[in-house]
């Protein structure tokens, strides 16, 4: 997905500010994907799937260690 606005199915406009392929998923705690059309395309995105694969590896870890740090 390319920065720049875009206009959703009930004709809202956001500014996209950044691209996925420039997005560095190990700065965030969080990847939220909406509903609509656009997961559909997302899903499909070759820079999605490695935003949510790196997202889901560091989401294990972090459980991993609270997990730990309990015992």
């Amino acid at each position: 997905m390319k920065t720049g606005p875009i206009t959703g199915k009930h004709g809202y406009e956001i500014n996209i500010d950044v691209a996925l392929k420039d997005v560095n998923p190990t700065y965030y705690n969080i990847f939220v994907v909406s509903g609509g059309k656009g997961p559909e395309k997302m899903r499909l995105d070759k820079d999605v799937l490695e935003i949510t694969d790196i997202s889901s590896r560091k989401t294990n870890q972090l459980l991993q260690s609270v997990l730990i740090s309990r015992f």
